[in-house]
């Protein structure tokens, strides 16, 4: 679609194939464009007016066959289209800028132009230019008009050629029959914009994908209408919109089932991970988190919007890769001379992540496989540490219960409850490391045992003791000394106990524990560079794990 010369570069959108818009960090910096001398500046209200004049110009039957006639005229040649649309347009804009004082010539329309840059984010402005750039390109008007119906939680695409582009319009077609059954009373609809929440206008146009018509009353009229959306375009689709962003499917769950989603921004089409519903904890932690984030820091998500949905909180992060289970997987095929090493790597970056947040003030009390995700920076890989519905500041922070966060990989301490320590965080890492090592540690299979009588207190308080004891005595006995199902520890490295017993050390707050000594013990170059671990996982880990 070739660029409209009454809209904005990046602002005319049509059907499916809409022109890239400017980015908000571009806009932003480069500002709006300053006008020549000698040209008027006008206000929103007046711009707002000049574009309904031009609507009501291009609306005219007269100009219409003007248009369709020369366009087919043009043929196929792309460049006599466009030479044929704007010798048509011009009469109309040369009759309307001149009334609000631009020139009566091309460059007075170019002026005209440079006045809608301030608006370019502006509700009312985006839906006036996707109807301009409707009744300005005959192709468009032409081709099967796509129009996403919500009705309720449940999304109906209407694939229509549609006469013109107004609501009133729209409604007189369904009652009329356009969905093969007549829709009685359809012009008493009222309607909404997805995008905006307000009432549309029968004047106002429908909106293009990825926005959506929300048909909310009257509620019997709206039922006849979803019969025949129905009977026309079969079962609908159930895609809510939580923020700024519409649900495709489940991409995880958690304790409660799932709660989190694969979205996509309704604008800009960008896809994200929802989580609703989410602990409003979890969004507090993040954005405080982030206050007190060194310049540069990376590995941990920003958190792109958050708000409340049906009343429960839900928080939106950028989309991630595979977890650490997939890698885990993978390198079960390996030798153990193998796996250690990329077990380092991974360990190393993961601490470092942890380092981070601890140096911030917080604890994350929550580590497992399932929360490291591979993601990237600056288009290179890397890992990137996911969920703080359970953070608490250090020192100071509330205290949790034993079974907050996931007894599998928590430290032994954490199972008799109160305050989470860093330690305990480095403790599940060393844990974490164990699991990829030899696979899923025994009382695993104990704790899948007792999950479905979780609610009973009892039966939990007792299986979390057990589970700390078993990890107690694999620390201080060693393997020998345990059942037949431990045998499975027997080639660990001995740098895996010394990490684990080096994170049980616990140092007195607000002292933090010594990280550069940690590091050395999962292999890390005396004195090296932070970036270190980084570069390994690119150059060493990743080649193994994507060769498998």
């Amino acid at each position: 679609l070739k660029q409209s010369p009454l809209i904005p570069p990046g602002l005319a959108r049509g059907a499916r194939d809409r022109c890239p818009r400017l980015a908000p960090a571009v806009a932003e910096r480069s500002g709006p464009a300053m006008p020549p001398k000698g040209v008027p500046t006008l206000t929103r209200e007046q711009l707002l007016a000049l574009e309904d004049e031009m609507i009501e110009g291009y609306r005219d039957p007269e100009f219409q066959k003007r248009l369709h006639d020369r366009w087919d005229a043009a043929g196929d040649d792309a460049r006599e289209q466009v030479r044929a649309r704007q010798e048509v347009c011009l009469p109309v804009q040369l009759g309307v800028i001149t009334k609000y004082g631009f020139e009566a010539s091309v460059r007075g329309v170019n002026h005209s132009v440079m006045m809608y840059t301030k608006l370019q984010h502006d509700k009312d402005f985006r839906w006036r230019s996707e109807a301009l750039t409707w009744l300005i390109n005959p192709a468009l008007q032409r081709a099967p008009r796509h129009v996403d119906i919500l009705i309720g939680q449940n999304q109906y695409t209407l694939v229509e050629v549609l006469g013109d582009y107004t609501l009133s319009y729209f409604k007189r077609r369904l009652e009329e029959g356009i969905l093969g059954s007549k829709v009685l009373y359809a012009m008493s609809l009222v309607c909404e914009r997805e995008s905006f929440r307000s009432v549309m206008e029968d004047t106002d146009t429908l909106p293009a994908p990825p926005d959506r018509l929300c048909v909310l009353k009257p509620g019997a009229v709206v039922k006849m209408l979803e019969i025949a959306l129905r009977s026309k375009v079969g079962d609908p689709t159930w895609q809510p919109r939580i923020g700024d962003f519409i649900i495709k499917r489940s991409i995880g769950s958690g304790a409660a089932g799932v709660c989190a989603y694969l979205g996509t921004h309704m604008y800009t089409e960008v896809k994200a991970a929802v989580k609703w519903p989410a602990k409003p904890e979890e969004a507090h932690a993040m954005l405080d988190l982030h206050k007190r984030l060194p310049q540069g820091c990376i590995g941990i998500p920003p958190l792109l919007q958050y708000g409340c949905y049906e009343e429960k909180q839900y928080i939106v992060t950028p989309l991630y890769g595979a977890t650490l289970v997939a890698c885990f997987r993978v390198m079960q095929a390996w030798s153990m001379e193998h796996r250690w090493p990329v077990l380092c790597i991974i360990g190393r970056i993961v601490l470092q992540r942890l380092e981070t947040i601890h140096s911030c003030g917080f604890v994350h009390c929550d580590l497992s496989p399932e929360n490291v995700l591979h993601g990237s920076h600056d288009d290179k890989d890397t890992l990137v540490l996911i969920d703080y519905g359970l953070a608490r500041r250090y020192p100071g922070g509330r205290p949790l219960k034993g079974h907050h966060g996931s007894a599998e990989w928590s430290s032994i301490r954490s199972a008799d409850g109160g305050e989470r320590r860093p330690e305990d965080d480095l403790e599940a890492l060393g844990w974490i490391m164990a699991h990829g090592l030899v696979g899923e540690p025994p009382w695993v299979r104990i704790l899948k045992g007792a999950y479905p009588e979780w609610a009973n207190q009892e039966k939990r308080d007792a299986t979390l003791k057990q589970v700390q004891r078993a990890k107690l005595k694999l620390l201080e006995s060693g393997w020998e000394n345990m059942g037949g199902e431990y045998e499975i520890f027997a080639e660990a490295p001995e740098e895996l106990w010394s990490f684990l017993r080096a994170c049980r050390t616990t140092t007195a707050a607000p002292a933090l524990p010594n990280y550069p000594a940690l590091h050395a013990l999962l292999g890390a170059p005396e004195g090296c560079d932070p970036m270190e671990a980084e570069h390994a996982f690119v150059t060493f880990a990743l080649p193994w794990l994507r060769q498998a």
